[in-house]
């Protein structure tokens, strides 16, 4: 079983339709975790879906089942309308490593310690080219897909009530600690499509006052599997 999950907010509420869209008929099961809201009712009607809303996990909510997933799991955003080719050709990928990597279209190398996590990362861009598979070692959790029984993520991995919005890190130590690779799958610049319309971003917020996101990563020796 393929299973999909995204967190979403109020904010993207007019382009969260043509998101669900984007991957239903790709996967077999989309969980959707509504940050702190409850969305409208008719958006949700697929059996396909599982909707969480009691509570705003921030971007952690996208793995808000993972604990139950024994196989393959793709982590979403609600801001990218996806390829119809998009699971086939990640799963192609996976396949291609043996189902022993976390596959990713948007992804990070850094050393550490470092004095600025978003300054000095170096960033493969999920709207850049590029044109071979990198290894990284910070993925993108908005396009990233990986085995769950070769992976074994917990979502107390990825959320610290303390430290909220910083999924990719947290999923990242997960991996540091595992020592599982991360594959930044080559890819063109324009296979997906962003919503460019709205509201909070995580990067636009913390970018220039990173010190949390800093402080975390050098906790550890970051290295490249």
């Amino acid at each position: 079983m393929i299973t999909a999950g995204l967190a979403t907010i109020p904010e993207r509420m007019a382009t969260l339709p043509f998101v669900i869209h984007s991957l239903l008929t790709q996967v077999d099961r989309l969980v959707i975790c509504a940050n702190g809201y409850i969305p409208a009712a008719q958006i949700f009607r697929d059996k396909k879906i599982t909707l969480f809303s009691k509570q705003d996990y921030g971007d952690a909510g996208k793995f808000i089942t993972i604990d139950n997933i024994k196989d393959i799991y793709f982590s979403c955003d609600d801001d990218i309308i996806y390829p119809k080719n998009y699971v086939s050709e990640m799963l192609k990928a996976l396949n291609k490593y043996g189902n022993k990597t976390v596959i990713t279209l948007h992804g990070a190398t850094i050393k550490t310690p470092m004095r600025s996590f978003y300054k000095q990362k170096l960033t493969y861009h999920c709207k850049s080219n590029l044109l071979k598979d990198v290894h990284v070692n910070i993925p993108g959790t908005g396009v990233s897909c990986f085995d769950n029984s070769i992976v074994h993520l917990k979502f107390s991995d990825i959320y610290k009530s303390q430290q909220k919005n910083m999924a990719d890190i947290h999923f990242a130590i997960k991996c540091q600690k595992d020592n599982i690779p991360i594959i930044c799958r080559r890819h063109h610049k324009d296979w997906l499509q962003l919503c460019n319309n709205i509201g909070y971003n995580i990067y636009d917020y913390y970018h220039r006052t990173d010190y949390p996101q800093t402080k975390l990563v050098n906790n550890f020796d970051f290295k490249i599997f």
